[in-house]
């Protein structure tokens, strides 16, 4: 099992043959890849962990990189795909370790990590989903003890000049977890098409000392999470 901080996320991932979405040099707009269904999966136990999309390297603030630890390959009781029974796949665990300033936020996003582009110049990618069908962000998300909040956000970079086309971010409200797997909707229909045309920040996840029922550190998982 491979446990990830900020740096050795970069380092690992930096070593593994699935990198296709380190791309150091120029940026490009990607046509995503639906399945019969009309999805785009940005993490499913079938893809292995160096080539997601969208990639969970953007730490807010600075202190969070020590903060959270990201384990993408975590085998501890994988969330069941629909359809399935049982998964022998991965999920993603985060790991806090709260200190100041109590609160931490992990970006997804389709740029290189070294240095982390954050949408300021060209090097990041950025995804067409103008022709998303319904217009949602769907999720698998549980607790570690059952008392964990989150929150989850979409299209976080529309004020940086080669960031998203959204021009607003899309958020949930807290969401409380269970120590069971439960299915999240974010819904985006409030985005026209043209909103959804360049997109580098398609998932991120946020996290707050002070929404938590426990007094110590905070774990959770994510699993099988897509756009249709």
């Amino acid at each position: 099992m491979k446990t990830f901080t900020s740096t050795s996320l970069t380092l690992a991932l930096a070593t593994t043959t699935a990198i296709a979405w380190l791309n150091t040099t120029s940026a490009e707009d990607r046509k995503p890849n639906y399945d019969s269904a009309g999805r785009f999966y940005l993490y499913s136990k079938d893809a292995p962990a160096g080539a997601m999309p969208f990639v969970p390297y953007g730490f807010m603030p600075a202190e969070a990189a020590q903060m959270v630890k990201i384990d993408p390959e975590c085998k501890v009781k994988p969330n069941p795909e629909e359809g399935e029974k049982a998964s022998d796949g991965t999920c993603i665990k985060l790991s806090i370790k709260w200190a100041d300033p109590f609160w931490c936020g992990v970006a997804f996003l389709s740029g290189p990590d070294a240095p982390p582009w954050w949408g300021e110049d060209n090097r990041g990618d950025h995804y067409d989903f103008s022709g998303l069908k319904k217009k949602r962000l769907l999720f698998y998300a549980r607790g570690e003890t059952g008392k964990e909040r989150i929150q989850v956000k979409f299209g976080i970079l529309g004020d940086k000049k080669y960031g998203d086309s959204t021009q607003f971010p899309a958020e949930s409200s807290w969401l409380r977890l269970t120590t069971d797997w439960q299915r999240f909707e974010l819904p985006l229909d409030k985005y026209r098409a043209s909103d959804l045309s360049r997109v580098s920040n398609a998932f991120t996840v946020v996290c707050k000392k002070v929404m938590q029922e426990g007094t110590g550190d905070t774990t959770f998982y994510l699993d099988t999470i897509f756009l249709e």
